[in-house]
């Protein structure tokens, strides 16, 4: 979420025009949708991160002294403050109805379209070799699978996971339906999920919706009733298909990221499953919709949840790591669950920081 915001940033500075250069109306108005897009995401992403880990506390996440409720009520804030994100998300259906007419858009879409039959066929392998968008990038992304560890591998690798007890590598489960188990080995008619196939999928989700939603609104102007239709009737497709290209917005920016020459080894190969989770979460919230619209066969929608759990079990043990990425000083740090907690829970504290002096620092190595 964090790339897909920086993007944007980077969008409207180049485009804010105060360095007294001109501003193509077009561009204008996309960074207009883009930043309208990436608030709703971010603060409906603080919130659902906040709610969780309050939730994965217990009881000590009650605690004021250690500021979930404090995070919950930003987060709530964030999502009403400065535009109501349910109507922002309107207002970026309602510009993209418009920017459907651009040549650029109408090719996006079309390009889109070019997965559908490997996708509704259950051909995967096949999804990266689709004409009609980058296929030399859409190649790197195929090759970025997951390797034992978690970390990205060049294509053939086997993905899965690490028998911490014996150290040796076992195959993963990803989907079970009525008893019956299958691994992403076992899935080879399927091909394999990775990042470019999910990456098509978001595609493809908002190429469908925004052409619905254009052609479910033409019809309700036609008939006098285009503001029912929009407020009322219409309501989930809007803010379904506003969602889709927020979501996609962000995969892309996160895509370039990951195939950036500057990008160091070692921070790409804690980026990918990162990247493909945050995609394949997003199937997986929607996967009643892809298999209602008959673009994903069964056979395949079956592999998405359990995938969704692999990629946790293989970010899992850089959690760590990758928290104290954000740099954040120990200072700052003046919730005690975030520190020493059994520290802090040696003496009758009466949930609060009532002896001000103890020190709560995170044990060494955290």
């Amino acid at each position: 979420m964090q790339i897909g915001l920086n993007y944007v940033k980077d969008r409207y500075a180049a485009a804010s025009g105060f360095n007294g250069a001109p501003v193509d109306p077009k561009i204008g108005l996309e960074v207009v949708v883009l930043c309208c897009a990436i608030k709703p995401l971010c603060a409906w992403n603080a919130e659902d991160c906040a709610t969780t880990s309050r939730e994965r506390c217990g009881g000590q996440g009650y605690l004021s002294v250690n500021r979930f409720g404090e995070l919950i009520g930003f987060a709530h804030a964030g999502m009403t403050a400065e535009g109501d994100n349910r109507v922002l998300m309107q207002k970026v259906a309602k510009e993209l109805l418009g920017m459907l007419l651009w040549p650029a858009t109408q090719a996006r879409l079309a390009a889109a379209e070019t997965a559908t039959a490997a996708l509704a066929a259950g051909n995967l392998a096949a999804v990266h070799s689709t004409p009609g968008g980058d296929a030399a990038a859409a190649g790197k992304l195929a090759q970025m699978q997951l390797g034992p560890t978690g970390r990205a591998v060049a294509a053939g690798g086997v993905a899965g996971s690490v028998d911490r007890t014996t150290g040796s590598s076992v195959g993963v489960s990803v989907g079970v339906l009525g008893g019956v188990s299958e691994s992403l080995s076992d899935a080879a008619q399927a091909g394999t999920l990775n990042l470019e196939v999910l990456r098509q999928l978001l595609q493809l989700r908002e190429a469908r919706l925004l052409r619905r939603l254009s052609q479910v609104m033409r019809g309700a102007a036609a008939a006098g009733s285009f503001f029912d239709a929009w407020m009322k009737q219409q309501s989930d497709m809007v803010q379904a298909t506003a969602n889709a290209y927020a979501e996609r917005e962000v995969l892309e920016a996160c895509v370039r990221q990951l195939q950036s020459p500057s990008l160091p080894p070692g921070v790409k190969e804690l980026l990918v499953p990162l990247v493909t989770l945050y995609t394949a979460a997003a199937v997986e919230r929607d996967l009643a919709w892809y298999l209602s619209q008959e673009l994903l066969p069964p056979k395949v929608g079956r592999l998405v949840p359990g995938y969704v759990r692999h990629l946790v079990d293989v970010i899992g043990p850089n959690a760590l790591q990758l928290v104290n990425a954000f740099g954040i000083p120990e200072h700052l740090v003046a919730a005690p669950i975030a520190a020493n907690w059994e520290q802090y829970n040696t003496y009758d504290n009466q949930g609060e920081l009532v002896d001000k002096t103890a020190p709560f620092r995170a044990p060494a190595g955290l």
